[in-house]
């Protein structure tokens, strides 16, 4: 799809977008903080009709990456399948397919063009850390990772990996970050939530999606969350968390969004230097550390954050449907404050 020229055309059309236009791209678009520069067509954010202004805008990511190198197969027929507007960061040829999808359900969806590179390059800046740095502690947690799980006993080769690739974990660690980008673009919304557009449990089920936590009740100043005890990676990490924070599925407003970012932006930037840190010379045979594998995964990172700025989040529960991974029947969790 990438030519030698600013122009490209892509050949489908979704929405209200129309792909296919020959687009010439000003120099301003090219220098956008966090990107390099793509080839891709830009796509405008789009005009929401007065019912989905009261729906959150849904952030989401898909990068295709090689089967080796995810933790689950994908099947967006029913795990897009939910009714509010979707912003979706990836390269239009992997997404066209979700997007049609979407379409043909009646939902809408913005794309919003992003590479794996460009992925490293933005998420590496708004932790201000260098590239080459970031990269490094994601390729020693995912060899930390997998040394570690491969060690464990009942352990079968058939078994997937808890962090599979660096990649995965960087697209995981994205998300705050993407978040971050996705309410810079839409400044007129105030309401956002994050879903994994893979969101596994209604893959595999080949179920559509029950109504989604915020058609039944919205948080009032923090991040809404589930918990969930699969979440955590404990003896990986050395951890002792009872539950962890799901990460597939939060949402709240613009200003709970801004500070759970700048908390997991931080945490973040501390444990890719910890893991940066430790090295071992190419080749060589020695066990990694287990501590090298603190940006495995995600979730935990949430948790971390939770433990030390618990304010920042609001727990719900749900019906316990999907094995407690899906988000049927989701009601506040009742707490000594409520």
């Amino acid at each position: 799809m990438a030519s030698a020229s600013s122009t490209t055309t892509v050949k489908f059309k979704v929405g209200q977008y129309k792909f296919g236009e020959m687009l010439n791209l000003p120099p301003k678009n090219r220098e956008r903080p966090g990107f390099v520069e793509s080839h891709c067509v830009w796509v405008r954010p789009m005009v929401s009709s007065s019912r989905e202004q009261t729906l959150p805008l849904v952030v989401s990511v898909f990068i295709k990456l090689d089967h080796k190198l995810v933790k689950h197969p994908y099947n967006f027929q029913h795990s897009a399948n939910v009714p509010a507007p979707y912003l979706i960061f990836g390269t239009p040829t992997d997404v066209e397919n979700i997007v049609k999808i979407r379409q043909a359900q009646g939902h809408t969806t913005e794309v919003q063009p992003l590479t794996m590179r460009e992925l490293v390059i933005g998420l590496a800046a708004w932790l201000k850390r260098d590239p080459e740095v970031l990269e490094r502690a994601a390729r020693h947690s995912q060899l930390a990772s997998q040394q570690w799980q491969v060690r464990q006993p009942g352990y079968q080769r058939a078994d997937r990996l808890h962090c599979p690739s660096s990649e995965i974990i960087l697209i995981w660690l994205a998300k705050l970050h993407l978040m971050s980008r996705a309410m810079d673009l839409h400044p007129e919304r105030t309401r956002f939530a994050y879903v994994d557009v893979g969101f596994n449990i209604y893959r595999a089920s080949r179920a559509k999606p029950p109504p989604a936590p915020w058609t039944l009740f919205w948080p009032r100043n923090g991040i809404a969350a589930l918990l969930h005890e699969g979440a955590c990676h404990n003896a990986l990490r050395g951890a002792n968390h009872s539950t962890c924070v799901v990460g597939t599925f939060l949402f709240g407003d613009r200003a709970a969004w801004q500070r759970l970012s700048r908390n997991f932006g931080a945490r973040t930037a501390r444990l890719v230097d910890q893991a940066a840190a430790i090295s071992r010379p190419a080749g060589a045979r020695e066990a990694w550390p287990v501590e090298a594998a603190v940006l495995c995964a995600d979730q935990d990172v949430l948790t971390d954050v939770a433990r030390d700025e618990p304010t920042l989040f609001e727990w719900f529960v749900t019906d316990g449907g999907g094995y407690g991974w899906g988000w049927g029947g989701a009601r506040p969790a009742r707490t000594a404050a409520n």
